[in-house]
């Protein structure tokens, strides 16, 4: 299994780092612990696509027929499982992502939006050619490492909730919730964002 010490690594922190190979095991173990696939074989067509030199983090991204609630409910921080807040039929994504199951390449988690204004925040990740994380993207994030939010929260602005709310991750009472957050620049939260994102068909 992948520590939170590992997880630290791969975002800059002076710990062993695990290989892509064993980043990919721990996902694929995580979802089949959490019953999110029934056969997560499925997963291995990505495997030809993991990073190598120089080494990137990177998300396995299933696609299940789960509803928001059911996928939060499987996020679990301690004792505490995650709760949504949403309105399913009103989130959708503003960014294009891949058919099927993907990857989600070169991950930054938000760290480095700290403190950042919505503005800003487009303006940045147009400049990097980066993409915002959709509302799963974060979701999955907080499956595999639900750690990452005591750090920091995440605003994902690759996704609405209807004409203009931004899904946010956060905690409550250390409970991991999917909901909202006002826009602002807000030194506890972070856009997470990628640099690409690859299906075993496409490549965005």
């Amino acid at each position: 299994m992948i520590s939170y010490q590992q997880y630290e690594m791969l975002l800059g922190q002076q710990v062993a780092p695990p290989t892509a190979e064993e980043l990919f095991d721990f996902q694929v173990a995580v979802l089949r612990d959490k019953e999110v696939l029934k056969s997560p074989d499925e997963l291995l067509p990505l495997r030809k696509f993991l990073p190598t030199a120089p080494f990137r983090p990177f998300l396995i991204v299933p696609a299940v027929q789960m509803s928001l609630d059911e996928l939060m409910s499987r996020v679990a921080l301690g004792e505490k499982k995650g709760k949504n807040y949403l309105n399913e039929t009103a989130v959708r994504n503003i960014v294009a992502v891949p058919k099927g199951h993907y990857l989600v390449l070169d991950v930054e988690d938000g760290r480095k939006m700290l403190k950042t204004s919505p503005d800003q925040v487009v303006e940045i990740f147009s400049q990097e050619g980066r993409s915002a994380y959709v509302c799963r993207e974060g979701i999955f994030h907080v499956m595999y490492f639900s750690e990452t939010l005591r750090n920091h929260y995440m605003d994902l602005y690759g996704s609405r909730c209807g004409a203009k709310v931004v899904p946010s991750l956060y905690l409550l009472g250390e409970r991991p919730l999917l909901s909202y957050w006002p826009d602002l620049a807000d030194p506890e939260w972070g856009s997470p964002s990628c640099g690409s994102r690859c299906s075993a068909a496409i490549r965005l």
